[in-house]
């Protein structure tokens, strides 16, 4: 009997791809959106969790996954010791995007303060005391690599099937290498390029499930997440297929591209690449607390305006401490305050131990603020001190200049900034401390194991400055006017900061715009714009727990009230907690989709309300007393039908 012939296996790239482009097109950030396309990429998240699970043989119910990259998984192994944990690397299975997924013993979670601190990793933050999120949020500060993560979890099931998968590569490095220097077609540039761009977002014209029908998505949850567009896609997706020999020179020209955007001569800079703004913060603080001699500490200077991300590492890292100057209540910095704080700590003679850093949000994610750097870069170095600037929020919509600024070391994440693949970057000056090789060596090699988000990153800086951030500061600067103006005209809608399109700082408001809808309680006005108009928001405290509750008025009886609910009723509390309802514009965003969103709003609040959730939205607080809505059942069954098509279940 002649021996049976085994097909040859099936070329999975085009699988994988194909699923990675669908959960592209429903991207957005998780577990705190209300839009369809935030409820898809969380369930798509969660579940990666499982297919880890299931490719180790290892049951849930005994194992914990978290993500992390290299550095972050080697320091998470050190905790735990040599047992209790599984691990599997998107590197073992030959695809660049830089995850690792270790299956935890739960008895193993390391106890007490995270190892890295930020978004994500709190349940409360108050000025003198955190309440700390439980497993696995606790482990992944900031937001993780989403839609790597879900790649690498539907490259594992491939994987599966055929064990060398992605380990032949034939990818076209030269082509690559061209297109993130120029993504765009030959010669166009500026408004052109912008009106070329906006169709080619990747998921423009998905139709999602309304209580009116199916209708295209509204994406207005850009202060959480940015989606892509296609040359950007093209560019993360060749890097999938190019072989390793070529990483290093392409790590190389992609690092030149980014310092370029933000005209960072890479003589004076050093750039490590991270997973997002949050590790990039803690990366600075570990750097500055090695950088100090024994027995010495350092004092950081921010706000109350900060992120989370910018507040938790400068409390929780050796050697560090932290003061923090109030903002006016559009959330603009006193300048005047900041050097009178300054003068103070920093003055000749003075006792108090000085401010070595100032470390400042250049864009608030609450309110919007644009705050003046070069003011007060200029106060800051008078007084001795450096300028850290997390710039998250200001990336994607203003230009940065750290020469012209004096910036001393900037943070960003790449999910801002229209490539949402797991990379961002911390840029520090090279005089700014004495910063340990080794140190510096380990953390970059863990930042470019994530070749392909690298090369997302890159694509997108190449297209912003092609088009002009000038340009792009116009356009969200019309549709933010446009927004304010028609939110103006609805009487019981209450925008916070900046309203009036006349106000003297208009031009240094950006498009977060964040509000509450009059009786209707901000967690059931999120969900009910998602529902009624495909319109997806954020609500909550978006990571900013102290300004939220100094917007709210809510006191310190209050505030630890929701502490001991949080302890002993925690999704009870975490559904009643003190919160606001966020639109944020983006570069995708049209006129049509700012009408859509005003005439969602302006239905939206005519809904009545009982009696008691009138009350509980008077005092700005979530509410758990909602009817599901006969369209919640049939969104569910959507997110069912796009989960079941990336992990083709």
């Amino acid at each position: 009997m002649p021996n049976k012939i085994a097909p040859p296996p099936v070329d999975s790239f085009p699988k994988l791809e194909e699923a990675a482009y669908l959960a592209l097109q429903m991207y957005s950030n998780v577990h705190r959106g209300a839009g369809h396309n935030s409820l898809v990429s969380t369930r798509l998240f969660d579940q990666s969790r499982d297919v880890v699970l299931d490719y180790l043989g290892l049951p849930g119910r005994d194992f914990e996954v978290i993500f992390a990259n290299p550095q972050r998984a080697k320091v998470l192994k050190n905790l735990i010791g040599t047992d209790g944990y599984r691990v599997i690397t998107s590197r073992d299975i030959g695809l660049p995007l830089g995850i690792c997924a270790l299956a935890i013993r739960k008895e193993k979670l390391p106890k007490g303060i995270p190892y890295e601190t930020g978004g994500g990793t709190v349940r409360v933050v108050s000025e003198d005391h955190v309440l700390w999120a439980g497993p696995p949020d606790r482990y992944e500060a900031g937001t993780p690599a989403i839609l790597n993560i879900i790649i690498f979890a539907r490259a594992l099931q491939l994987q599966k099937q055929n064990p060398k998968a992605f380990t032949q590569k034939n990818g076209d490095f030269k082509k690559l290498l061209s297109l993130l220097k120029n993504p765009t077609p030959s010669g166009m540039r500026g408004e052109a390029l912008l009106a070329w761009l906006k169709p080619r977002l990747v998921g423009r014209n998905v139709l999602v499930p309304t209580e009116t029908g199916n209708i295209p998505y509204t994406n207005l949850d850009n202060g959480a997440s940015t989606p892509s567009f296609e040359p950007v896609w093209e560019c993360f997706r060749l890097a999938l297929h190019i072989a390793e020999s070529e990483f290093a020179t392409l790590t190389r020209e992609a690092g030149k591209i980014c310092l370029d955007f933000v005209s960072a001569p890479e003589n004076d800079f050093e750039l490590i690449f991270t997973s997002n703004t949050t590790e990039g913060l803690n990366t600075f603080a570990s750097l500055a607390s090695a950088s100090l001699p024994k027995g010495e500490e350092m004092l950081i200077l921010n706000s109350l305006i900060e992120h989370n991300s910018n507040e938790l590492p400068w409390r929780h890292t050796p050697g560090l401490n932290l003061i923090r100057l109030v903002a006016d209540g559009d959330g603009f910095i006193d300048i005047a305050r900041l050097e009178e704080l300054l003068k103070t700590q920093n003055s000749q003679g003075s006792t108090e131990m000085p401010v070595s850093w100032v470390s400042i949000s250049g864009a608030s994610n609450v309110l919007g603020a644009l705050n003046d750097l070069e003011s007060i870069s200029a106060v800051t170095h008078k007084y001795g001190a450096k300028l850290l600037v997390d710039a998250a929020q200001l990336i994607a919509h203003r230009s940065i200049d750290m020469q012209k600024s004096s910036i001393d070391a900037l943070v960003f994440s790449g999910h801002k900034v229209y490539a949402p693949f797991g990379s961002g970057a911390l840029i520090l000056r090279k005089t700014a401390f004495t910063m340990d090789p080794i140190m510096v060596s380990k953390l970059k090699s863990s930042g470019e194991e994530n070749i392909a988000g690298i090369s997302g990153l890159a694509a997108v800086f190449s297209l912003l400055k092609r088009i002009g951030m000038d340009i792009v500061e116009e356009d969200e600067r019309v549709l933010t006017l446009q927004l304010l103006d028609g939110l103006k005209s609805i009487p019981a809608v209450k925008v916070y900061g900046i309203r009036d399109g006349n106000h003297p700082r208009m031009h240094r408001r950006s498009g977060v715009v964040t509000l509450e809808l009059g009786d209707t309680p901000f967690n059931i006005a999120s969900n009910r714009l998602a529902e009624v108009g495909g319109v997806g928001v954020r609500s909550g405290c978006f990571c900013s727990h102290l300004l939220v509750k100094r917007l709210l008025n809510v006191g310190a009886f209050r505030a630890r009230l929701v502490d001991i609910g949080f302890t002993f009723l925690s999704r009870f509390t975490k559904l009643v907690m003190p919160g606001l309802v966020r639109i944020s514009i983006g570069l995708e965003n049209t006129p049509e989709e700012i009408r859509h969103c005003l005439d969602t709003v302006r239905t939206v609040i005519s809904e009545k309300q009982p009696s008691y959730n009138r009350m509980i939205a008077r005092s700005h607080n979530g509410s758990p007393f909602f009817n599901s809505p006969p369209i919640a059942a049939v969104m569910e069954a959507y997110v069912d039908e796009i989960v079941n098509r990336v992990f083709d279940t």
